[in-house]
């Protein structure tokens, strides 16, 4: 790819007119490059600008199996990668049936903050019933952006030419996770997620060993781990592979905070993960997946110097995420929020949140997706959470949400998720 970009098409054009501007969009399936002659990190120095496809898919009936969050964290590793110089999110309407399919990778493509939004193709779009309710949601995206800063998050690292656990950061973010990627190690993050992939670092143990040491909160995979275990990791972790598997619908949860509660929630369905042997006091089990009379590590965590690092087994089919109960996606939610804000809800729910404190709750539209209520933590003692583009009929200001309750540290506050509405906060302090 990198000689037919500078044979084929920049030398000729740039002999024609040597002052015009190439971009170079790259697509959707970020996790085939490496297989596709695409190396992003190296090959866009080729072209003046870069753009980068946010196109969803229908996860079950289609080939590309890409979760939605993958229209926002696609866009946030490309702003990463050269900034300033991702020219915007590209999408278009083809192997999607439900018309919010569609609107949700323009919605998650908005909530990246992109310089523009570019809809594919004229001649597809033309009549097209997608097209109408498009054009109302984007000055409703318009109204929200103005009140957003820049994306925050979990810091997810891709380097160049990686691959491993499909998708799994785009999982997360399905289950309430607010993650962004970077093709470069995020030595300065708050907090970092590493997938299978952080593995093709030759240099990745040593980075993460130093980052936890100086009081980094690290959150890894148990095939991150695997691919470890010849490479160092044992200095940071008591966790050891044998090959074991282990399915479960039951769970034992060690609630945050000062009070170490236990509870044992019931899922519907089982979930099937590795089994991650530890030893008991030099590592700690915050979550388990029960099964008979033994339970599991879901959730482990490894104190370090003056940081953590937390293993997360994850399932071989990424979708049996979506599976686990409320409380366990609370559990794993309450050590990594962003912008000082998690949420308290089930699979299907995304928070993006901003640097200026602003944040948004989408809940996705899917075959089984209904009405609900969720709780809002945030972190301190919060007056209110302020809708900015929402009116309050009776003052004709913005609508405002008073808390629940506030306790060990945080204020929670209650919420109505309406699949395929989202909705736009801002905490209100002092």
């Amino acid at each position: 790819m990198a000689k037919v970009s500078r044979e084929d098409i920049i030398g000729p054009a740039k002999a024609v007119n040597p002052a015009c501007r190439i971009t170079i969009k790259y697509p959707n399936w970020a996790e085939s490059y490496q297989e596709t002659g695409y190396n992003p990190a190296g090959q866009r120095e080729l072209f003046d600008m870069i753009y980068t496809g946010t196109e969803a898919r229908d996860t079950v009936t289609t080939d590309q199996h890409l979760p939605r969050y993958l229209s926002f964290s696609l866009m946030t590793y490309f702003e990463h990668m050269w900034p300033g110089h991702n020219g915007g999110g590209w999408f278009d309407p083809f192997d999607l049936h439900i018309t919010e399919q569609y609107l949700e990778q323009v919605y998650l493509t908005a909530f990246s903050k992109p310089r523009e939004l570019m809809m594919f193709c004229f001649q597809a779009l033309a009549d097209h019933p997608f097209v109408p309710p498009l054009g109302f949601q984007l000055d409703k995206l318009d109204e929200v952006l103005d009140h957003c800063g820049a994306p925050i998050g979990i810091c997810c690292y891709l380097p160049d030419n990686s691959q491993g656990e499909d998708n799994l950061q785009d999982f997360l973010g399905m289950c309430g996770l607010p993650i962004v990627c970077t093709p470069y190690w995020p030595g300065d993050a708050e907090a970092i997620l590493l997938t299978r992939a952080a593995a093709c670092d030759p240099e990745i143990v040593e980075k993460l060993e130093a980052y936890v040491a100086a009081g980094g909160k690290a959150l890894v995979t148990s095939g991150f781990l695997e691919d470890m275990m010849d490479r160092g990791i044992q200095r940071i972790t008591s966790i050891r592979f044998t090959g074991r598997r282990v399915r479960g619908r039951g769970y034992r949860l060690e609630a945050a905070g000062p009070r170490h509660e236990l509870t044992f929630p019931q899922g519907t369905e089982e979930v099937g993960i590795p089994v991650c042997e530890f030893r008991n006091n030099a590592t700690w089990a915050l979550a388990k997946v029960a099964s008979g009379e033994e339970s599991y590590g879901l959730l482990l965590r490894d104190t370090y110097g003056e940081g953590q690092m937390w293993t997360l087994a994850a399932p071989d089919c990424m979708p049996e995420l979506y599976r686990l109960p409320a409380e366990v996606l609370t559990r794993i939610r309450t050590e990594f929020p962003a912008g000082g804000v998690y949420l308290e809800a089930g699979s299907g729910v995304s928070l993006f949140a901003y640097d200026n404190g602003s944040f948004i709750v989408y809940p996705y539209v899917t075959r089984t997706a209904q009405p609900a209520t969720i709780r809002i933590h945030a972190r301190g003692s919060v007056k209110a959470l302020r809708q900015p583009v929402r009116v309050d009929p009776r003052t004709g200001e913005a609508r405002e949400i008073p808390p629940q309750y506030e306790r060990d540290g945080e204020t929670v506050f209650e919420a109505r998720a309406m699949p395929g509405r989202y909705e736009l906060y801002r905490p209100v302090v002092g």
